[in-house]
């Protein structure tokens, strides 16, 4: 089992690094106007952002110190007194990824069931009323969190390594836990609703672009992994794996987590032609200047 933690921490750094980079890029691309003002988009950027820092920070908060990296670091701050507000933050970061998926979700069932300038309405403020809106509720949902202790306590690994682990202690409210059961019900119904309509009306008859009709697609996939990832997270907070596996299914809960905050750039490199094209574009300009 160290060695498939090892090549679990090695694949998810190697792999996660160069899709933050990427992430990065699909920012740079998706705020230029021909697309931010596109609903669907705002939430997008919302959301790659949201996903790199939680995977950021998931890496420094767990799996650094979780590996033995960086000892003398952790030893110094491993009481620091601002380690709950660091796990604070990274939750909310958590939550955030949760609820742009489903807002991915609820933007294609307005699109499709609302008049278009109906539509426009809902979404034009996102950065300046959604956007607010969803990181208060998540800071709420949360707080429990930064209301309490945390610390990292020192531990050794099977060939005597020192390593790190970060602790939270009294978490007792488990709103975060129940709303994620409830959100993950409402995207099935929106997952529904928009696959209801599209058999209806058909896709290749959507007075739409290929660009327009690929953020479906997108939307589908945001939400299969990220109810994955909140099934594996309930079931491991209410100890449903036998403790003879529960090292694996935290191993697969790793998996499901990194998977889920780094999908959502792959899946719009993959699935759509026009930002795949500005992205090479980007590349090739670098290239030319340097």
């Amino acid at each position: 089992m160290e060695v498939a933690t090892q090549v679990a921490f090695y694949s998810a750094l190697s792999i996660g690094v160069p899709i933050i980079i990427c992430a990065a890029r699909c920012v740079y691309i998706l705020c230029r106007k021909e697309y931010i003002k596109n609903a669907f988009c705002k939430i997008f950027v919302a959301s790659l952002i949201s996903n790199s820092i939680a995977f950021l920070m998931l890496m420094h908060n767990l799996r650094f110190p979780g590996m033995g990296f960086f000892p003398g670091y952790y030893e110094a701050v491993k009481n620091g007194w601002w380690l709950p507000f660091q796990s604070y933050l990274t939750r909310i970061a958590y939550m955030l990824s949760l609820m742009f998926s489903f807002a991915l979700s609820l933007n294609r069932v307005s699109s499709l069931y609302l008049q278009e300038k109906l539509n426009e309405k809902i979404w034009r403020y996102f950065f300046f009323i959604h956007l607010p809106l969803m990181i208060l509720f998540s800071a709420t949902l949360t707080v429990d969190v930064a209301l309490n202790k945390a610390e990292y306590v020192q531990a050794t690994d099977a060939n005597g390594k020192i390593t790190y682990r970060f602790v939270n202690y009294n978490i007792t409210r488990n709103w975060d836990s129940y709303y994620t059961i409830l959100e993950c019900v409402a995207d099935a119904v929106c997952n529904f609703m928009i696959i209801f309509k599209l058999f209806r009306i058909r896709m290749g008859t959507m007075k739409r672009t290929p660009f327009e009709n690929s953020l479906y697609l997108i939307s589908f996939a945001s939400f299969f992994v990220h109810t994955a990832k909140t099934g594996m997270q309930i079931a491991l907070r209410y100890n449903v794996f036998p403790n003879s596996s529960l090292q694996l299914a935290y191993l697969f809960n790793n998996a499901i987590y990194d998977a889920s905050l780094l999908m959502p750039t792959v899946s719009i490199l993959t699935l759509t032609k026009e930002i795949r094209v500005e992205f090479q574009r980007v590349d090739v300009a670098q290239h030319d200047r340097d």
